[in-house]
């Protein structure tokens, strides 16, 4: 992974916490009905203590903070009711005994300050969340080395999870003026993908690689200036964009699908735009010839919450087996740390 923070975040979603954590029966108001049923069949005794809407791949979720007893976690569920992740702070030593050998060739003499679990039941894919046939544990592990500099590595299958550095500096090559700002490794029916998030002064890109550098997907912020002609006349005509002082619009091209275990060639390219009104959002989707593709019912923009102070790791300290690995004196009250995020 990078040495960055956590999970890539969506870009122009941000998480919205309620104050204090509420009975799914009063809390569920911010989420659909299929949702909202399968967050209480998987975790009945839970309470959601923050709700938020966020996109990953051009797919749409809710991420719900949940608390049960002492425990925190955050479970992404869209409104169709498939969960696609479960994140939760654990300690060094739940972590499995292979996998804890990885994690200390890695460390080293550096310090562990936090640890995360990541159960994956759901991938996105094509827009949309794809349920997995059997789900998927990764665990996530913030680190400082002996050095002093902050790091991050994700560990599964008793493996590093992360890109080789040739392939970063290839990446680095290939688009020029950016600043490589978040990496999150992801299985895709066995084909490992990283999701890559670059920042430019000109626009934020999203690339999606697999191990070897090969681009899978692409996403790139336009200037209007920058977009073709006929999908600049194609918003200018839509009656929610039209009304915009200022619309946000993306690229987003793809070269390969994940197919049967395998990555397969195929390419698609797709121009989005947002439009806004009150508080809510929709998307929209055009060709390269204008035509409208798909569009998004209305949904709810989020807002950071200030209460949230879970951002700073340093304090964060996970118990260890001894030696550099130090106690866990972290009392803060979420796990939010994630995702202001994502596209």
């Amino acid at each position: 992974m990078r040495g960055f923070s956590g999970a890539i975040r969506a870009r122009g979603c941000a998480l919205l916490l309620f104050a204090v954590a509420l009975p799914l029966a009063a809390a569920d108001r911010r989420l659909p009905s299929a949702a909202a049923k399968v967050i209480e069949a998987n975790f009945p005794d839970a309470k959601i203590t923050g709700v938020g809407r966020e996109r990953e791949r051009g797919a749409y979720y809710y991420e719900v903070n949940l608390k049960q007893g002492s425990r925190r976690f955050e479970v992404e569920v869209t409104s169709e009711g498939v969960i696609g992740e479960i994140e939760a702070k654990v300690k060094i030593t739940d972590v499995p005994a292979a996998l804890l050998k990885v994690i200390r060739r890695r460390v080293g003499d550096g310090r562990i300050v936090r640890v995360e679990k990541h159960e994956r039941r759901g991938i996105a894919r094509g827009g949309r969340f794809v349920p997995l046939e059997k789900s998927r544990i990764m665990y996530e592990v913030k680190y400082y080395t002996a050095s002093g500099e902050r790091r991050e590595v994700q560990v599964a299958s008793n493996e590093l999870l992360e890109l080789p550095e040739d392939v970063l500096a290839s990446i680095k090559r290939r688009f020029p003026g950016t600043t490589l700002e978040e990496v999150e490794a992801e299985d895709d029916e066995g084909v490992m993908l990283f999701v890559m998030e670059l920042e430019h002064e000109d626009g934020d890109l999203e690339v999606i690689v697999d191990r070897k550098g090969r681009v899978v997907e692409q996403e790139t912020t336009l200037s209007m200036g920058d977009v073709p002609a006929p999908v600049r006349r194609a918003v200018a005509k839509d009656p929610d964009l039209r009304r915009m002082k200022t619309v946000e619009v993306a690229k987003r091209e793809v070269f390969a699908v994940v197919e049967k275990g395998e990555l397969v060639g195929r390419h698609n390219v797709m121009y989005v735009a947002w439009a806004k009104r009150r508080g809510e959002v929709r998307e929209c989707r055009f060709d390269g010839r204008g035509k409208l593709l798909k569009t998004s019912d209305w949904e709810p923009i989020d807002h950071d919450d200030d209460d949230d102070h879970d951002d700073d790791d340093d304090h964060d300290d996970d118990d260890g087996d001894g030696g550099h690995h130090h106690g866990d004196d972290d009392d803060d009250d979420d796990d939010n740390h994630r995702r202001g995020h994502r596209r």
